[in-house]
């Protein structure tokens, strides 16, 4: 689940910097702290790909990228649903 989320963060940020690149806003860099915020205006919500919780493929993510997540998020459920049945 760390991973996943830490994953979530990373592409978040990654689409911001994408989307500020393509628009030619930058921000100072003694204000940034590091961590991405979203715009909910950025996000892409007609994109495929979106998993239970809600989190969609953000706008600017390459392929592989997402193909990374994808393959995280799998293993997460997998493993969710498999130690469910085995403790429930």
């Amino acid at each position: 689940m760390t991973i996943r989320a830490a994953l979530e963060q990373l592409l978040l940020k990654a689409s911001q910097e994408a989307v500020q690149a393509d628009s030619g806003v930058g921000e100072d860099p003694e204000m940034d702290s590091g961590y991405g915020t979203l715009d909910p205006a950025e996000m892409d919500t007609d994109e495929i790909g979106a998993n239970d919780e809600g989190f969609k493929r953000p706008r600017g993510v390459g392929d592989l990228d997402w193909k990374v997540y994808e393959v995280v998020d799998g293993a997460l459920r997998e493993f969710d649903e498999k130690y469910r049945a085995m403790w429930a």
